[in-house]
């Protein structure tokens, strides 16, 4: 969504985003992140995204590591946007407000 213009209405959409981290000097470290998120603008002023997160590391023989292959969710989020004062050709500059609270479970630590 474009944060400085106001919220056109737009139909609701799907989307998958995908985060990868891989390194092989010692072992084997990779870890994958998933986000599979839904996006609607109901209003011309108001406009939310919703996610959830998922997780798979696969880590072996890998120096200061403990042996871990596993898939996991990590987690929920939410955008919430609503326009307070749109730009256009009188209006020079756009007000939005923006929330984007967050969720994940907290793993415990190993002693």
């Amino acid at each position: 969504m474009n944060e400085s213009n106001s919220c056109a209405r737009l139909e609701p959409s799907a989307n998958l985003e995908t985060n990868g981290a891989f390194r092989k000097r010692h072992g084997r470290y990779s870890a994958i992140e998933q986000e599979l998120g839904f996006e609607a603008v109901p209003t011309q002023f108001f406009a939310y995204e919703l996610s959830a997160h998922g997780t798979a590391h696969a880590i072996s023989a890998v120096d200061g590591l403990d042996k871990l292959h596993r898939v996991t969710p990590s987690g929920l989020s939410a955008r919430f946007r609503y326009l307070l004062i749109g730009r256009g050709p009188g209006a020079p500059i756009g007000v939005t407000i923006t929330a984007e609270p967050e969720w994940s479970p907290v793993a415990p630590q190993p002693e």
